[in-house]
């Protein structure tokens, strides 16, 4: 085995191919477990942030004159549920975002993607 390398473990649930990294713990020192359909996997980060657009959105949000707790409605109304308190670890950088979130954010927001991932 070279050192510094990530293999795969395949396993198959029910009908679904899933893949588990192995990993040097030097080279990745936080992993964490996530669930994806009820299988806990390793999730692989390389730092104690989980996400790089937290700040960007509580700048935007705060921009916008909204709270947190408004900004979790108006989500709702979009069909993306995120609940008050995570928006505030989103703000943090303690909880990763997912796509669906990002962009609902930015067309409540009224803000660009780029600008959001720092490209504007």
């Amino acid at each position: 085995m070279l050192s510094h390398s990530i293999y795969h473990e395949e396993r198959k649930i029910a009908g679904n191919l899933f893949f588990r990294p192995i990993v040097d713990s030097l080279l990745f020192p936080y992993i964490r477990y996530i669930s994806i359909s009820g299988v806990n996997m390793k999730r692989i980060l390389d730092s104690e942030k989980q996400n790089i657009i937290g700040p960007r959105i509580k700048e935007a949000r705060m921009r916008a004159g909204i709270s947190q707790k408004q900004l979790s409605e108006k989500l709702e109304l979009l069909a993306v549920y995120t609940c008050r308190g995570s928006i505030s670890r989103i703000e943090n950088g303690q909880r990763a975002v997912t796509d669906i979130e990002i962009d609902a954010i930015s067309k409540i927001l009224k803000v660009s993607l780029d600008s959001l991932f720092g490209r504007e």
